[in-house]
Formats: C-alpha cells, structure tokens, sequence
C-alpha cells in the first residue's frame, strides 16, 4: 500500500479545536437558559451543523427554530476561529511533506464551508488543500462515508491508496469499512477511548511528527 492521496478531517484532526466545540455548544444552550444534559453533545457530534441545532432546539425547547440556533452558533464559531484556534504541532510541516511529493489533499469535515475556509484563511493552511468538502453539501452526515468518498474525488486519487485522517471513532471505523486506509491523530479532550480508535485504525498517533510520508509509503510492504 503506497499513499496517494489525503482526507483529513478538520477539528480534532487538523487544529485543536475540540475544546472550543464543546464550549461554543454549550455556551449556545446556556445562553438560552438552558443545559445540555450529559452525553449529548457527543451523541449529536455526528450530525451537520444545521442538524445539531435542530436537535437542540426539538430537545431542549431553545431558540426561535433549529435554524435560528445554527445562525447563531456560526457566527460564535467565527470568533473562535479567527481569534483562538491553533493546528497541532507538525501539522504545517507533514502537509509540506506531502505537497512536495506531489499528493493532492483535501478536507472532509462536518463543519460548513465559509468557516473551514476562514479558519485555513486564518492559518494559512488554504494552499494545502484542493476542496473542503463538508456533509452538508453531501447530504449525509458523518457516520455515513459520502463525505470522504466526495473529497477522494476532489483529489481524484484511487480510495485504497488514499489516507484518511481522523479524530474520532465513529468517523474512522466509517472510512475504514468504505476502503479507506486510516490514521488515527488521538486527542482525548472528550475522554474517548484510546483502545477504541487504536483498533479503528491502520496508523495511530497522537502526534504529527510521529506521521512521516515514508511511513505511510511503506505501510503494509512487508505483508
């Protein structure tokens, strides 16, 4: 197995944002008088955006309607994104590594498409990648494969030499079953299971510098 190409996902995967999500949601919900319960911002972590807030807003009786939430969330996402998000350590020079060698790259994440695109505006991360593809362009949301089937597209590579990069179990075990070859980038600000994703995918760390382009190369040569 060689590497021909690269999803990645963003928040969790790309920058570390998984802190911000949980706070930003529940700032919404608190804002509007009203607390999450436990567990259900990781249940509905799958979904779109606009999904999310309908839930919210059906469960937890906030907010004028589920679309007047996500209006409110983006704009909240916005602010974070431009004034206290950060990539993870190596992240800049493991993506140089594989734009020297001339794979293409895009994203596939849950989050929209003008926020993505500001945060790599943000970061100067824009160059990397071919497309943002996010689930809400797709159709389905996360726990379905569309959206990492879609960004392969974009980088018009083959799905079995194409790695996909992930956070979270439910989204490698999704790309893994579609043919998809994995790497597990682990952060445990949810206090998700190690094990768990270790067995979710092909490649696991926990940080960029350990990811190296002849190790991708040369995974699976020896079977």
């Amino acid at each position: 197995m060689a590497i021909s190409g690269a999803v990645f996902d963003c928040d969790g995967t790309l920058v570390d944002s998984m802190p911000m999500w949980f706070g930003v949601l529940e700032r919404l919900v608190a804002n509007h008088g009203a607390v999450a319960p436990e567990g259900l911002l990781l249940e509905l972590e799958p979904l779109t955006l606009p999904d999310e807030c309908e839930q919210l807003h059906l469960r937890l009786g906030i907010g004028e309607s589920g679309a007047a939430l996500n209006d409110e969330l983006h704009e909240m996402i916005r602010y974070e994104y431009t004034h206290s998000i950060r990539p993870f350590p190596g992240l800049r020079g493991f993506l140089e590594s594989l734009r020297d060698a001339g794979i293409p790259m895009a994203i596939a994440t849950s989050t929209s498409e003008p926020e993505v695109h500001l945060l790599l505006d943000t970061l100067g991360l824009s160059e990397f990648f071919c497309d943002v593809v996010c689930t809400e362009r797709v159709g389905r949301q996360k726990d379905f494969p569309d959206v990492y089937l879609a960004a392969c597209a974009a980088c018009g590579t083959p799905v079995e030499t194409t790695w996909v990069f992930e956070d979270v179990p439910f989204g490698l075990q999704v790309a893994r079953a579609a043919g998809f070859p994995t790497v597990c980038i682990f952060n445990d600000h949810d206090g998700r299971d190690e094990g768990v994703c270790r067995a979710g995918c092909d490649v696991f760390s926990h940080e960029y510098d350990d990811v190296t382009l002849e190790l991708l190369q040369a995974y699976g040569a020896g079977e």
